[in-house]
């Protein structure tokens, strides 16, 4: 395997390393600067594309809020 392809194949499994663990770190409460520096970024942007949150974790979030 020629050494550019093997090197991007790498990159792609870090990736999506950083989006399993990104996510799951944000679902237990890990704020998202300190789920960055874990996986290396240096801005905020770059670990935020691997954190969606899904339609639960928003009614979840609107929920908490206090309307008072």
């Amino acid at each position: 395997m020629a050494p550019g392809i093997l090197q991007s194949k790498l990159l792609g499994l870090a990736d999506l390393l950083n989006l399993v663990t990104g996510g799951r770190r944000v679902d237990q409460g890990v704020s998202l600067d300190k789920v960055a520096v874990l996986a290396g970024h240096s801005k905020l942007n770059t670990s935020a594309k691997y954190v969606r949150p899904s339609v639960q974790d928003l009614e979840k979030a609107v929920d908490r809020l206090s309307w008072e």
